[in-house]
């Protein structure tokens, strides 16, 4: 079934009241919802700039994909390009080669098929690697490629022809009957949460009244993918997913079908999606809250999965430097040097934030190089040598400057746990060399006989990349020189060995 004009999309509402719940915190906050129920301003994801740098390739060979997505006057991607994504939109024949320069990869299936098997396993080996993959397909025939990719991901594929054309709101918002009647039935009849005759419900705590939209069919459960949404547009025709322990469902059609669904290994950054007539050029900004939900795609696909984009520090940086920020930006700034978010808080914000330290604005680059101190204060040791292994002097430098800070106020106790920390590294096969060959340089800088010792036993093993760091760990923990020195073969190491293991015996 094809696009045949879709009639009345949704249904204008008037709201009387301020209100929208955000998905991320589950709290409530003011915003002027707009005339769908969806709060008005930046409520996604992703805040503005949030992904500056990032590169979003898209692909498809399907005809009605390339007259009605593919224009550039499409609101869609006027809405990515805000939050600093570069975009690379391609047909034809696919090249693999564009994914080398890809953070994420969306894939709009079609009526044939245009993948090769190797052209399947590259698109799997990116997914595998931790970057994003959107896989959207439509009701069939429209879902080649989408559906063979499903299938060699999560075992499950994408099929059926439906025609939804309902709305679906998110549960837990304080806005819909739904949520006041504390059931679930709408998703057995199509009318709608409310027929328009009965009396609308009230906001809990505002006093005000809000109609719910006539056409909302069903809720689902609440996720980082629905934040800033009230309602979202389900697509006209659309398809649905099958069922997999592989899969999380995010989203649910009218008919009860899985409509779209995440991967459950956290590891992989892969949404499968059986609806994208809901991004067409001439209707994407007249449904329920597409562009935010395709905002909200692009954030989780860079792993932006907890609390909205906008409130992150890459994003309140990127503001302060745009210029557009209001002072809660600057203020949220000061406020964490005061009280610094943990490691874990900003990890995957940390590319991004160092991109600022080289920020034309004195005060964003300082904020910016401030925040990657404080997190390389607290970060695990494990995690201070893998990005030691990044190609970046000044990064590196950074680094060592607070480890080097970090050993000169520890005790005894905690230098040991650096030292295993350090050795585990070194001894660790599929870590890269020169995460290995920094773990070889922190044991030097801990001068810890103990790990000196055991760093010995290890040498033998070693690819020859590492002998001269740990040669030189050894010397500067122990004073002696053994080798192996630069440039030594395996008769240099051999002898190294024994000298080393002479000195532990008897020194």
């Amino acid at each position: 079934m094809t696009w045949r004009g879709v009639g009345v999309w949704a249904i204008g509402v008037a709201f009387s009241a301020w209100f929208a719940a955000d998905s991320a915190r589950g709290q409530s906050v003011r915003a002027k919802l707009d005339q769908f129920g969806n709060p008005v301003g930046e409520h996604s994801l992703a805040g503005k700039n949030a992904f500056k740098g990032k590169r979003l390739l898209v692909w498809s060979i399907e005809p009605e994909v390339l007259q009605n997505i593919y224009p550039e006057r499409n609101p869609l991607w006027s809405a990515l390009r805000q939050k600093g994504l570069s975009l690379q939109l391609e047909t034809g024949s696919f090249n693999p080669d564009w994914l080398k320069k890809a953070d994420q990869f969306w894939l709009f299936g079609g009526r044939k098929a245009g993948l090769g098997e190797s052209d399947v396993q590259a698109i799997e080996k990116f997914a595998r690697s931790g970057r994003g993959l959107y896989l959207v397909a439509d009701n069939e025939p429209l879902l080649a490629d989408a559906d063979t990719l499903c299938q060699r991901l999560f075992a499950a594929g994408i099929k059926g022809n439906y025609k939804g054309d309902q709305i679906i709101a998110i549960r837990g918002r304080g806005i819909t009957r739904d949520d006041h009647r504390g059931t679930s039935d709408v998703s057995s009849k199509r009318t709608g949460a409310s027929s328009g005759k009965s009396k609308p419900p009230e906001l809990p705590g505002r006093g005000a009244r809000v109609e719910v939209i006539e056409k909302t069919s069903h809720y689902v459960e609440d996720h980082p993918l629905l934040t800033g949404l009230n309602y979202l547009y389900e697509g006209w025709t659309i398809s649905h997913i099958e069922r997999s322990p592989k899969m999380e469902i995010v989203l649910t059609a009218s008919d009860g079908q899985i409509l779209a669904a995440t991967a459950s290994d956290r590891k992989l950054l892969v949404l499968v999606d059986g609806g994208w007539t809901r991004y067409w050029t001439s209707h994407v900004t007249e449904t329920a809250g597409t562009l935010r939900y395709a905002e909200n795609v692009a954030a989780y696909l860079m792993g932006q999965s907890g609390a909205p984009a906008h409130e992150t520090l890459a994003a309140m940086l990127a503001a302060v430097e745009a210029g557009d920020d209001n002072e809660g930006d600057r203020t949220a700034l000061a406020k964490l040097d005061k009280k610094p978010p943990k490691y874990r808080e900003v990890q995957e914000q940390l590319a991004d934030i160092w991109r600022f330290a080289s920020s034309k604005k004195p005060e964003v680059a300082e904020a910016a190089r401030r925040q990657m101190v404080n997190a390389f204060q607290r970060a695990p040791i494990s995690e201070c040598l893998r990005w030691l292994a990044d190609d970046d002097a000044k990064l590196q430098a950074l680094i060592w400057e607070q480890l080097d800070d970090r050993i000169a106020r520890a005790d005894a106790e905690r230098k040991a746990a650096y030292g295993e920390a350090a050795l585990a590294v070194v001894g660790q096969n599929d870590a890269r060399l020169a995460s290995r060959r920094a773990a070889a340089q922190l044991l030097g800088r801990l001068k810890n006989r103990a790990a000196a010792e055991r760093l010995i036993e290890l040498l033998p093993t070693l690819p020859r990349g590492l002998w001269e760091p740990v040669g030189r760990a050894l010397k500067e923990t122990t004073g002696q020189d053994f080798g192996p020195r630069e440039g030594a073969g395996v008769a240099d190491l051999n002898v190294a060995v024994k000298k080393w293991r002479e000195w532990a015996k008897g020194g």
